[in-house]
C-alpha cells in the first residue's frame, strides 16, 4: 500500500495571486494608492503664451484612445500614447493584471518602456508578466534593463531568482535571492523560496536553516511550519514534523492539509489510531481531497478494518477515477481479502493510467502467482524489471516464480541479483538458502 506524504507550499512566486501581487507592488514599488509618480516631461508652456488648440486636441486624443480600449481595440490606443499617458498606462497594466490579462497587460508595460526606456518599475512589470506567459529568457532580459536603473531593487532580483528556478538554474535562483536579502534581510519571500529550492536540491540543513530565520521574523507564517515540517519528515524525523504541523494548526486550525499532514507524521510513528481522527478532521474540511481519501483507507486497511479501507478508496476514485495510484491501493487491498480478479481488474485500470508503473506490474506478478499462472506472473516481474531493474523485492519474487516453473538455476541468479543490490536482504538470503537445500548443496546453504 502507498501513502502520499505531504509536499512543498510554494508561494508568494511572479505566478501569485493578483491582488496580492497589486498589494506586494505599491507596498514594495512605494507607487502610491492615487495617482502614480510621473516618469515622463509634461509639455512646457511658453510663459505668456496661451496653447489652448493644443490643450484641445490632447483631449480629444485621449477621448479616442479610451474608446479603442472599450471597443477592445488595445493595439490602436497604445500606439495613440505618448509620454504624457505614461501614468494612465501603468494603471492600466495594473488593472489588466489584476484580471489575469497577462498578454494586455504585457503590451501596456512594453509601450511604457518604448515611450520611457527609464520607467524602472514598467520594465520590472513586463517582467513579471512575460513569466506569466511563461516567456522566462524575455522576462529574464527585463529584469536585467530594471537592475541597469536601479541594481538595489530587491524585488527585481527575488523574482530573477524565480525565473531562474522556472529554467532549472537553481545555483543562480539561489544567488539571486541572497542578492535581495542583502538589500533586505527581512525579506520573506525571498527566505522563504531559498530554503524551499534548498530543500528541493536535498540541502535540507540551510533549508531548515531558512525556515527557523523566517520563523524568527514571523512565528505565525503557517506555510513555513508546514514546510519546515515536511524537511523533517523527509530526514526521519518524523516526531519534529509533528510538532511543525501542530504549530500551525494551532495558527490556521481550519487547514485540512496541515490536518492531513499532522495524520501521515503519527502513520510513519506508528500511531496509525491517532492519524483516523487527523484524516477525518481533513475530510470534513475538505471532502474532495483525493489523497486525504486514500491515505486513510491505507491505515483502515493496516488495522484489519477492510470494509471502510474499500470504500474510502472508492471515495477516493469517485473524486479522481484516472489516479493510478488509487487503483494500486484498492488492488492490494482486494487481493489481501483474496479477490484476486477484481484486484487484477484494477490493477489494470492503474497500468492503462500509467504503463510505466513498476510497483503495479509487480502486483500484477503477485496476484497471477497466487493463482498458479507462473508463466504470466513471471511476464509481469519481467515488465517491472525492465522499468526499474534495480528492485531487490521484485529479483526475488523472479526467483520464486522461475522455481514453480522448476527453473532452478535461474531462480538462483535472481536471488544473487537481489543480493546485489541488497546485501542486507534478510529475506533474499532465505529464500536462497532454500533453494541450495532443494538442490541437495547443504553446505552452501547453509
Amino acid at each position: 500500500m502507498v501513502y502520499r506524504g505531504p509536499g512543498w507550499r510554494l508561494r508568494q512566486s511572479c505566478l501569485e495571486p493578483a491582488a496580492t501581487w497589486l498589494y506586494q507592488t505599491r507596498k514594495r514599488l512605494k507607487i502610491p494608492d492615487g495617482n502614480l509618480s510621473n516618469h515622463g516631461p509634461e509639455s512646457l508652456s511658453t510663459r505668456g503664451i496661451e496653447m489652448p488648440n493644443k490643450r484641445r486636441d490632447s483631449r480629444k486624443r485621449r477621448k479616442r484612445m479610451e474608446k479603442y480600449i472599450r471597443n477592445k481595440r488595445l493595439q490602436e490606443a497604445l500606439q495613440m500614447a505618448d509620454v504624457k499617458d505614461v501614468n494612465r498606462l501603468f494603471e492600466m497594466g495594473i488593472l489588466y493584471r489584476a484580471g489575469g490579462m497577462h498578454d494586455l497587460s504585457e503590451k501596456v508595460f512594453n509601450r511604457i518602456v518604448e515611450l520611457v526606456p527609464s520607467h524602472e518599475n514598467a520594465w520590472f512589470c513586463r517582467g513579471v508578466e512575460l513569466a506569466h506567459l511563461k516567456k522566462y529568457e524575455e522576462a529574464l532580459t527585463c529584469f536585467d534593463r530594471a537592475l541597469i536603473l536601479n541594481p538595489l531593487n530587491a524585488d527585481v532580483l527575488y523574482n530573477k531568482g524565480m525565473v531562474l528556478g522556472e529554467l532549472g538554474q537553481y545555483s543562480e535562483e539561489i544567488t539571486f535571492y541572497d542578492k535581495a536579502l542583502e538589500i533586505d534581510p527581512l525579506f520573506i519571500e525571498a527566505w522563504y523560496r531559498k530554503g524551499a529550492t534548498l530543500g528541493i536540491l536535498g540541502n535540507n540543513t540551510e533549508a531548515l536553516n531558512c525556515f527557523d530565520t523566517i520563523l524568527q521574523i514571523d512565528p505565525t507564517n503557517v506555510d513555513t511550519w508546514y514546510d519546515r515540517g515536511v524537511i523533517l519528515g523527509g530526514l526521519g524525523r518524523h516526531e519534529e514534523a509533528l510538532e511543525c504541523y501542530e504549530m500551525a494548526l494551532e495558527i490556521t486550525p481550519e487547514d485540512a492539509e496541515l490536518w492531513s499532514s499532522k495524520g501521515f507524521a503519527l502513520v510513519m510513528l506508528g500511531r496509525e489510531e491517532d492519524a483516523i481522527p487527523c484524516y477525518d478532521r481533513a475530510l470534513e474540511i475538505d471532502p474532495g481531497c483525493t489523497e486525504t481519501w486514500s491515505n486513510k483507507g491505507v491505515v483502515l486497511g493496516n488495522l484489519g478494518i477492510h470494509d471502510e479501507e474499500l470504500f474510502c478508496f472508492d471515495k477516493a476514485l469517485e473524486i479522481d477515477p484516472a489516479n493510478a495510484g488509487v487503483w494500486q491501493n484498492k488492488g492490494g487491498a482486494l487481493a489481501r481479502l483474496e479477490r484476486f480478479d477484481e484486484a487484477l481488474y484494477c490493477y489494470d485500470r492503474a497500468l492503462a493510467i500509467n504503463p510505466d508503473f513498476a510497483e503495479v506490474w509487480f502486483a500484477k506478478g503477485l496476484v497471477t502467482g497466487a493463482v498458479g499462472k507462473h508463466e504470466e506472473s513471471l511476464t509481469y516481474f519481467d515488465k517491472a524489471l525492465k522499468i526499474d531493474p534495480h528492485s531487490e523485492r521484485t529479483w526475488s519474487f523472479k526467483g520464486i516464480a522461475l522455481r514453480d516453473l522448476g527453473r532452478y538455476d535461474e531462480e538462483l541468479a535472481c536471488y544473487d541479483k537481489a543480493l546485489e543490490i541488497n546485501p542486507a536482504s534478510a529475506f533474499a538470503w532465505h529464500i536462497k538458502g532454500e533453494a541450495l537445500e532443494n538442490l541437495g548443496r547443504i553446505e552452501e546453504a547453509a
